[in-house]
């Protein structure tokens, strides 16, 4: 069997495992999932800063979305003692979205390319769900890479229903959704 073919199988795996996962939860709630690298001793990092630019970005514009997420997670890692830094940081983090509607079926995928990580996870993270009706389901995926190994050391998604109550309350559905995917976070 060739290298690209066996790429390719572990890939459907992946995706196949992600869609049993994402299919046995499904809740009108927001579910949590994340995945860290075992080896890693997350005491160690003190200090963080962003991608830039953020995947959430617009052509090198930050959104409002984006500075909500920015805001919300210095509030977190602040609270676990750790520093903004863009000078020498530890860690980088980056946030990826996606949203799906009623009548679409949508597979939302990012890779991690040029980074490295831990054994058995592979290197691409996928979620994927049919809607029906007049249903909107939103993800937010957060990502930790530590800079100085290139490695993804921690991945957090959240995937729930997007209501007009979610929509309304904006700064409050961020605040609590980043708190829910960064407490997951050894």
């Amino acid at each position: 069997m060739t290298r690209d073919r066996i790429i390719s199988g572990i890939t459907r795996l992946s995706l196949f495992i992600v869609l049993v996962v994402l299919a046995g939860c499904a809740t009108s709630s927001t579910r949590i999932v994340s995945s860290h690298d075992p080896a890693t001793d997350f005491s160690q990092y003190r200090s963080y800063t962003f991608a830039e630019p953020l995947s959430v970005e617009r052509n090198g514009a930050r959104t409002v979305l984006g500075m909500e997420l920015v805001a919300a997670t210095i509030r977190v890692l602040q609270e676990r003692g750790m520093q903004l830094d863009s000078s020498n940081p530890d860690l980088r983090i980056d946030f990826s979205l996606s949203q799906s509607d009623m009548s679409s079926a949508n597979t939302s995928m990012h890779s991690h390319s040029n980074m490295n990580t831990w054994s058995g996870y592979g290197t691409q993270a996928a979620t994927a769900r049919h809607m029906a009706g007049q249903i909107v389901n939103g993800t937010l995926i957060i990502d930790v890479v530590d800079i100085r190994r290139g490695t993804l050391v921690f991945e957090g998604l959240a995937e729930s229903r997007i209501t007009e109550s979610m929509r309304d309350n904006l700064t409050e559905t961020i605040n609590t959704t980043v708190v829910d995917i960064l407490s997951e976070m050894p």
